[in-house]
């Protein structure tokens, strides 16, 4: 597993009074892999890529952030997922981190 994935936020309370963090993004992971020639799906590097952005998190004690009143309103301080890429462009009917074929009759000019 490949992670680039973004922390949680993190709360605070003191009596009605809290104080939120806002969580980070996801990072970006790009290959710049070439096929080898004779390429079968077989032979591609098989793992998962993590790139989801963090929501919210605890306070000190463990306790989740999910206790704040309002906290529907919070979204805003929840991190954008990030992205994972070929770095060189891939050949038409081709997409993906590997540059896999798309499937069938999913792909056009």
């Amino acid at each position: 597993t490949l992670k680039a994935s973004g922390g949680n936020g993190a709360c605070t309370s003191h009596s009605n009074l809290w104080v939120v963090s806002g969580a980070g993004g996801g990072g970006f992971v790009g290959f710049n892999w070439s096929k080898p020639s004779g390429y079968s799906l077989l032979l591609r590097p098989s793992f998962n890529i993590l790139i989801n952005g963090g929501a919210l998190g605890s306070d000190e004690t463990g306790h989740g952030c999910n206790l704040i009143p309002g906290r529907e309103m919070l979204e805003a301080t929840f991190g954008r997922n990030g992205q994972n890429m070929s770095i060189t462009a891939c050949a038409g009917g081709h997409a993906g981190v590997f540059c896999d074929l798309c499937d069938k009759d999913s792909w056009s000019d």
